[in-house]
């Protein structure tokens, strides 16, 4: 299916947090998703929320360095 210059900058701003070689398959699944959709018109808003669900299963967060710590986690106000 191909995607509009529009389409494909909204894919290309999401896929940022991903590893890079993830992301030509995180276009092949936001493609793939958009095409089961059937014969809907597909503009920048339809693109922006398939590519926001399937970007959940591509990102990985980075590790927490505060594991094993012990005491308050935030700014201190006090």
């Amino acid at each position: 299916m191909p995607l509009s210059p529009e389409a494909q900058n909204i894919l290309r701003a999401l896929s940022g947090p991903i590893a890079d070689a993830r992301r030509p398959e995180f276009m092949q699944a936001v493609t793939t998703k958009l095409e089961a959709a059937g014969p809907v018109a597909i503009g920048p808003g339809t693109v922006h929320r398939v590519a926001r669900t399937v970007l959940r299963d591509f990102w990985d967060p980075p590790p927490d360095l505060r594991q094993g710590r012990v005491g308050p986690r935030g700014p201190r106000n006090a």
